[in-house]
C-alpha cells in the first residue's frame, strides 16, 4: 500500500512540476525573464523542502508543498478576472511552481 501511495504522489508531483513549467510560456512578459524567476523560485524550494522535511517529516512536508500548489493553481482558474494585472498571474504561477517544486524534490 505505501509504494501504491508513493508511486500516486510521484505521478502528481511530476504531472504538476511539467504542467507549471509548460505553462510557463503563456506568462505575460519576457519568456526568459519569467524562466529566471521561476528557477529562482525551485533554488527557495528546494532550500525550504530541506529545513521543513527534517522538522515535519514527510507526510507534512508533502501537505505543506500540496496546499502551496493548491493555492497557486486555484487562483489561476480567476486570472481571468484580474488579467489585467499581469503580475499577479505571474506571482500565482511562481506559488504553484513552488509547491510543485517543493512535492517534486521530497519525492
Amino acid at each position: 500500500m505505501n509504494l501504491v501511495l508513493m508511486s500516486v504522489m510521484w505521478i502528481c508531483s511530476s504531472v504538476n512540476y511539467q504542467i507549471i513549467n509548460i505553462y510557463l510560456k503563456y506568462v505575460p512578459g519576457s519568456e526568459y525573464l519569467n524562466i529566471s524567476i521561476a528557477g529562482l523560485s525551485e533554488i527557495s524550494a528546494h532550500l525550504c523542502v530541506g529545513a521543513l522535511f527534517v522538522k515535519l517529516g514527510p507526510r507534512l512536508t508533502f501537505i505543506v508543498g500540496y496546499l502551496i500548489t493548491i493555492a497557486g493553481g486555484g487562483c489561476l482558474i480567476f486570472q481571468n478576472t484580474f488579467a489585467s494585472n499581469e503580475i499577479l498571474v505571474a506571482a500565482f504561477v511562481l506559488l504553484a511552481k513552488f509547491g510543485a517544486s517543493m512535492t517534486y524534490c521530497c519525492c
